[in-house]
Formats: structure tokens, sequence, C-alpha cells
């Protein structure tokens, strides 16, 4: 089927070496996706530091992709909600998938599969083929279960401008509970990740807050729904709580949302919450290390804290794709504002640096 491209890391933070590999036919239950964008999310840039526990070398990165079907196994009749699917339609590929049999997928906890599907983009080295596990590559090898069918009032790159931040947030919110009208809600972060709960919160009636920088990702939060911006570099710490108590009449927010990375940001998402209040940590994927927190607010305070991991799964990018995106389209394009900085393959180890140093909102590849 002739060869293809792909960006693969074969040393940590190192340059991205382009190589060939062969195609390897779709057969059975399997996909060949060509790709069209592949995001750049927080998630690339700590595996290609080595900070990810199970990044191979070499590997093709790349978990946020959409594309074209370009070859389908036989067995392959539909896509993940059921929709018919062919060579040619443009998808947005989910991985991974969870068993539904393990002790995690029967408690109702997939997030926590203990044996997930195979071809998962992590984990895999390219050399065994059909080596394009990853969407660093000018095609991607997935099971027929992970392909969502684009709908058709869904622009590709709003489909991707948000990626798995949308996903591992709406499942977060799922065990934490939805913010609902009239309550008060902080983001922390302003990044991919904090920009989606933006427009969530703010599209179930909460009155929004976003923490973060520089000002032009607040201006985008603000686009978005955000009712008030705070600048973490303007000001510190103690006056971030103090003007988030300000805005409650001295009580805290019902919620914070914690989509930062940054371990510095707990501690203070539990002082800007209410008693009683619920703090949601998304943000903190790879381990930068221990911060003191004080366990007296949770115990006093009866502090509500949810954890909710980044593995992707394909009910939650059903529901961005069917449910979400589709309330949202007069956000369109203030979502595809969000794509800052768009490179070739050739390119793809500056997309990982421009995530790295906070150039770039959000930064996608273009094999």
């Amino acid at each position: 089927m002739g060869k293809g491209r792909a960006a693969v890391l074969t040393a940590f933070s190192q340059p991205l070496e382009v190589r060939e590999f062969e195609i390897s036919e779709a057969r059975g239950n399997d996909v060949v996706v060509r790709t069209k964008f592949s995001g750049t999310c927080g998630t690339e840039v700590h595996q290609w530091e080595g900070k990810i526990a199970g990044t191979p070398l070499p590997s093709i990165l790349g978990h946020e992709v959409v594309g074209t079907i370009f070859d389908i196994g036989e067995e392959v009749k539909v896509d993940l909600a059921g929709n018919d699917v062919k060579k040619g339609d443009q998808v947005y590929v989910a991985y991974p998938s969870s068993c539904g049999r393990c002790h995690y997928c029967m408690l109702g906890y997939p997030a926590s599969c203990m044996n997930p599907p195979h071809l998962s983009v992590i984990g895999r080295k390219c050399t065994e083929s059909p080596h394009f596990f990853g969407g660093y590559g000018e095609y991607v090898y997935v099971h027929g279960e992970n392909v969502l069918k684009l709908p058709n009032d869904i622009p590709p790159d709003v489909a991707v401008a948000f990626g798995c931040g949308a996903s591992i947030s709406l499942r977060a919110l799922e065990y934490a509970g939805t913010p609902m009208p009239d309550q008060t809600v902080v983001v922390q972060g302003s990044g991919p990740v904090g920009l989606f709960n933006v427009l969530w919160a703010k599209k179930n009636g909460a009155f929004v807050i976003c923490i973060g920088s520089p000002d032009s990702r607040l201006e985008m939060a603000a686009a978005l729904g955000a009712d008030h911006c705070i600048n973490v570099g303007k000001f510190d710490a103690k006056e971030r709580v103090k003007r988030v108590k300000e805005m409650t009449d001295g009580i805290g927010a019902d919620m914070v949302i914690e989509a930062t990375g940054n371990p510095q940001a707990v501690p203070e998402g539990m002082e800007m919450s209410r008693d009683f209040g619920t703090y949601v940590v998304i943000g903190q994927f790879s381990d930068r290390g221990p911060i003191e927190v004080k366990p007296h607010y949770i115990t006093l305070r009866g502090l509500r804290i949810i954890g909710s991991g980044p593995i992707q799964l394909n009910r939650d990018y059903w529901k961005y794709l069917y449910k979400v995106l589709p309330s949202a389209k007069a956000k369109f394009q203030t979502i595809r504002s969000l794509i800052t900085h768009r490179w070739s393959l050739d390119e793809a180890t500056e997309s990982i640096r421009a995530v790295k140093e906070l150039r770039a909102v959000k930064s996608i590849i273009v094999p």
C-alpha cells in the first residue's frame, strides 16, 4: 500500500526524527486513518521529556487526531456511535477503549480499565507493524471501535481544538457533578483544558472566574464566557484567593477546577473553595513532585476532592462531538482561534516546544 512518513521520538528531549514506514492494509476490525490534524497537548510534552512511564523508544506521539478513513477492515461497518462508515469519511480518532470486563469497568470506572485494547497511543514501539500508532504521522492505525464519524456541521479544526481536554473534563465533571446555574466556578488554568471548562461551566449557567495567563489566553476565556479573569502574573496567590472571596461574598467558590498541571495550584484552589465545596483535579497527569497541603481544609470544611485520570474513553469523545459542540456553534470561531500554531510534520518538535514554552494556546501538526 506504499509508505508514509511520521515524526518519531527516538530520544527524550531531543528533536523528533522523520522516518518512513510501510502502510499496512486494514484487516478485520481495523482502520487506517489518513491524518488531517494532530493536536499537541501537555501529554506529548511530558512524553517527549521522558516523564511518563511506559513511553517506549522509538515511538510516534500524538493522540488527538482528525482525519479520513484511508482503508477499512472487512468487519468494520459502523463507528463507535453506530454510524455507518466507509472509506473517505472524516473521523475523530478516539482511543483507547475500555475492556468492559475488568474490576474497574464492572464498578463503573472505565477510565481505570486494567486491560485496555492493545492499539493505544502510549506504549507501542513504531518498529512493530503496523507502525503508525500515533498521530504524528501521515497515517494512524486503530481499531474500528476507536473512530467516530465527524458530524457534517462540525469542522475538523473545531473538533481537534479542545482534543482530549474536553473528554477528560467531561468525565471528571460526570464524577464531580456538572456545574449548575447560579453556582460560582473557578477554573485554574487557561490552556485548552481550562478554556473548555470555562465554556462548559458557562453553558450550564455558572458564574465563571478564570485564573491564568497571559492576557491573550484570558481574552479567549472571556470570549468563551468567563465573567471575570485573574492574571497569575499580576497577582500573587494570596491576592488571587482574596479576589475570589470578594466576588463570592466571602464564602468561596462552589466548584474549583484545577487545569494547570502545576502542583502549586492545588493548595490555592482548596483555599478558594467554600465549605462543602467541590475541588476537581484534572491537570496533574505527570508527577511533578509533592506539595504541602492542609488536611484541615478537607476535614473541618467538608471539602470534596475529585480526581479524574486522563485516559481518553470513547463515550467521552462521543459526548463532546455529538452533545457539546453542536450546542456551541455560536462559539465556533472562538474555538477555532484557539489553534494559534500549525506545523508541518518536519516541524513536529517545534509544536511540542511551543506548548512547553506557553507560546501556543493550541498547537497542531498538519502532516
